[in-house]
């Protein structure tokens, strides 16, 4: 069915992609599928037309995964504003992912009260990607206070992903141990924790490595501390542990 579409789309190049899918035929969780094939080969010009064949096809508001994966393909071609408009969509429609795509998107744009909410969001249907990145990005709000104010709201989700162990999670509660965000500043439970998270499987062992290095160093220029004035100049800033 798949070279018999690419064919067509050979002989009759006057005609667009997505109305030859449609009319080759499939339901819509065959369009899908074959979107997917395509998505995975980075063909995004034919996955794109499989999944708006499939969300044209379905009825009422549209199909939430066939959104996602049109919001997807927007966020590889870089068009940042179409991508976040389709994934709320499809978010609204309850595909869980795509408000973690939000996040992604705001974040790794320096948004990051507007990738709190959608983490938020994400993290409310239990998406444990989300309730890991909560932490990380409110220590990385300009407005410390404002930071502690946001993560004290989502506070109980991100919990939940530590209680699941999730690596990710632990390490990164374990770097608000060390700056001293929310928490008080406590260098040998930020230590115990960035370890708990290696042995759970932390992807970036080296980068937990650094950190620990770093802490230790805090740790051992704190036993020749005289004053409170040479106190204050060891506290961590939030720049310092990202940096790493």
């Amino acid at each position: 069915m798949r070279l018999f579409k690419a064919t067509h789309w050979i002989l009759c190049p006057f005609v667009s992609i997505f109305s030859i899918c449609l009319w080759a035929g499939g339901n819509i969780q065959e369009q899908l599928q074959w979107g997917k094939e395509a998505y995975l080969l980075n063909n995004y010009q034919l996955a794109l037309a499989y999944f708006q064949a499939a969300n044209y096809m379905t009825e009422g508001e549209g199909n939430a995964e066939a959104l996602y994966y049109i919001g997807l393909i927007n966020k590889v071609r870089n068009q940042r504003k179409t991508a976040l408009q389709t994934l709320m969509k499809s978010g609204q429609l309850g595909y869980q992912d795509a408000y973690y795509q939000c996040g992604i998107i705001y974040s790794s744009s320096g948004q990051f009260v507007d990738a709190v909410k959608c983490y938020t969001l994400a993290a409310k249907n239990q998406h444990l990607g989300a309730c890991t990145q909560l932490a990380s990005v409110c220590t990385k709000i300009q407005n410390k206070k404002e930071g502690e104010k946001k993560f004290s709201e989502v506070q109980s989700v991100f919990m939940f992903a530590v209680g699941k162990n999730h690596p990710t999670a632990l390490f990164n509660l374990g770097l608000m141990y060390a700056q001293g965000f929310f928490y008080e500043q406590n260098l040998h439970k930020a230590i115990e924790l960035i370890e708990l998270a290696k042995t759970h499987g932390l992807p970036d062992q080296a980068q937990a490595d650094r950190k620990i290095q770093y802490i230790q160093s805090l740790q051992q220029n704190y036993q020749g501390i005289t004053t409170i004035d040479d106190d204050s100049q060891l506290v961590p800033t939030q720049a310092s542990f990202m940096q790493l």
